[in-house]
């Protein structure tokens, strides 16, 4: 992304960091909650997906539907966005707590800490492209309409949108070589 402004007065990297910044409380907070809700239960451990069954479409496949929904947020004024964060944060959590349980923190991150952080930032990233709107809507001049800014802001929120898939793509990549190689 590059500085040029978003609309008059509206640098686009401070409205990516903001937008970032709110998915990133509303994703973490959804983890707490789902990481607390079940921390200290003890989960059987599941055999891991069978290369054929997480081949790198199906993963990406995966990846970029719930990128879609994150993204989602241009057309309810960032609200789905952040609703979204907070329950796939609350997933991601739950399901964390429930691995550490069973197979503690060193094989619970084991193999998914190859490709999980490329993915969560990828996943972040299309949260933020959700909210970019909203968050050029607020931080215009008051020369601009809150509606032009809006509608100025669909460009930089579609170019991280594209970040946050390549981004999903190199994860979805790295992921299947890793249960590639489990299996």
């Amino acid at each position: 992304m590059t500085g040029e402004p978003v609309v008059t007065g509206v640098d686009r990297r401070h409205v990516a960091a903001r937008a970032l910044a709110a998915a990133l409380v509303t994703t973490v907070s959804g983890f707490l909650v789902g990481y607390l809700s079940l921390r200290g239960v003890v989960q059987e451990a599941q055999p891991p997906e069978s290369a054929a069954a997480a081949g790198l479409w199906t993963i990406l496949g995966r990846n970029v539907g719930t990128a879609a929904l994150l993204y989602s947020g241009v057309c309810t004024l960032g609200s789905s966005s952040l609703i979204a964060g907070l329950l796939l944060g609350g997933y991601v959590g739950a399901t964390w707590a429930a691995a550490v349980s069973a197979v503690g923190v060193a094989g619970a991150g084991g193999s998914i800490m190859w490709y999980a952080p490329v993915e969560m930032l990828g996943l972040a990233v299309a949260a933020a492209a959700g909210l970019f709107p909203v968050v050029a809507m607020f931080a215009r001049r008051e020369q601009v309409s809150r509606r032009r800014a809006y509608a100025e802001a669909l460009t930089g929120s579609l170019q991280l949108l594209a970040t946050a898939v390549v981004l999903l793509l190199i994860a979805a990549f790295i992921e299947s070589l890793v249960i590639g190689m489990r299996t």
